[in-house]
């Protein structure tokens, strides 16, 4: 070229350039711009490639370009967009390694993060179905390991550590204010150590005492700081030697003797605040607050009003969705929060949510006969009948 170039004046040298330039860029402008590869594959319910579309329960449609494969998972029946995610090109195609997003059946995001050898990997962001979001959880090889935070629509968060899908480690409830609201350690997936929970103003509320899950101390606070109740237990779990309470200005209110949880001697001394109770006996020491008529009259109801929602049953979903709420001293319920980490979806939470809001009143708890607030938890399990 540069020879062709040297025998000719300035303008012919012009006009070569130019022409080189058009034969050169009409060689590689092609292969710049040449159009995205598609392709459809049919996959069966566990994700394998099948032959035809009548074996296939989900559509997955491949778009390669010069850098990135971008691909899209639809289900066959209802039709909707299941996930769909990027990998790069030089991967081949391989969407064992990716970056994914999962969607609800009406197209608003349902999780996204990392794929790694088919494995959630790193950490991935749960929405809810209005496309909140609900939760963050660290992954290593598709098991939950590291921390978990649970997002509440309140502005409060709670979070746990995980090891290989098991609680262990600290966990924290944080409070709309950022304040700690409760403190707690597990060990393989069961409370163990000291669990403690604080008033809105910061003060220490409650101090339990678990090895392997079962309390062996547990002392109650009031308001001031003073020691409300003080209880121990057996390596069994069951209440043994004396039990105390306490009045606001530290006077013994009452004690209670406990052998391997029976109750062997009581004595009230001075009531706690407005306790009422007639002749010389004491009234319980605590009952706890509890569905009317007991679990049984409670299993009863949940079966017969339960609706399963036609979405869940359309896409096969079932599972448990666990609630915790605060039975008020007149018994009705407050301060609802749904636990799960991550969402069952499908109406599955809403569906729990009226069968929880429909029941008008629990049996409070008592103390010393006198009616308190308590936090429990309660979970609603949906199964999908053969």
């Amino acid at each position: 070229m540069l020879t062709l170039l040297q025998d000719c004046n300035i303008e012919q040298r012009m006009r070569r350039v130019i022409v080189w330039f058009f034969l050169l860029t009409g060689l590689w402008f092609p292969a710049l711009s040449q159009p995205a590869k598609t392709r459809l594959v049919y996959a069966d319910r566990n994700y394998k490639e099948v032959r035809t579309a009548r074996e296939a329960v989900y559509t997955v449609q491949i778009v390669e370009d010069r850098d990135t494969v971008y691909f899209e998972t639809w289900n066959k029946t209802p039709k909707a967009l299941v996930e769909k995610g990027k990998y790069p090109t030089n991967q081949g195609y391989d969407m064992r390694n990716c970056y994914m997003q999962r969607f609800w059946p009406d197209g608003k995001i349902r999780a996204e993060g990392q794929i790694k050898k088919t494995w959630n990997e790193g950490s991935w962001r749960y929405y809810d179905e209005e496309g909140i979001l609900y939760s963050t959880v660290e992954y290593e090889e598709g098991l939950m390991t590291g921390r978990a935070v649970r997002y509440y629509p309140t502005g409060t968060r709670r979070m746990f550590t995980y090891q290989k899908n098991i609680r262990n480690g600290e966990s924290y409830l944080i409070d709309t204010a950022s304040r700690m609201a409760e403190v707690c350690y597990y060990k393989n997936d069961t409370l163990d150590g000291v669990a403690l929970e604080y008033f809105n103003t910061g003060q220490l509320r409650r101090k339990t005492h678990y090895v392997n899950g079962l309390k062996r101390t547990d002392t109650l606070f009031w308001e001031n700081g003073v020691p409300f109740a003080c209880e121990k237990y057996n390596t069994m779990g069951r209440l043994e030697g004396r039990c105390m309470m306490y009045t606001k200005t530290k006077r013994i209110a009452r004690y209670d003797e406990y052998s391997d949880g029976e109750l062997t001697q009581n004595d009230c001394i001075h009531p706690l605040a407005d306790e009422t109770w007639e002749g010389d006996e004491c009234p319980p020491r605590l009952i706890e607050a509890s569905y009317p008529g007991g679990i049984e009259k409670y299993l009863e109801y949940v079966s017969a009003n339960q609706d399963y929602p036609e979405a869940a049953i359309q896409w096969k979903q079932q599972g448990v969705v666990e609630y915790e709420f605060t039975v008020a001293p007149d018994g009705s319920l407050k301060d609802v929060t749904e636990e799960n980490i991550i969402p069952l979806g499908f109406g599955l939470e809403k569906e729990s949510l009226r069968l929880l809001q429909k029941i008008k009143k629990f049996e409070p708890q008592r103390i010393n006969g006198r009616a308190v607030p308590v936090r429990i938890r309660m979970p609603y399990v949906f199964v999908l009948q053969e």
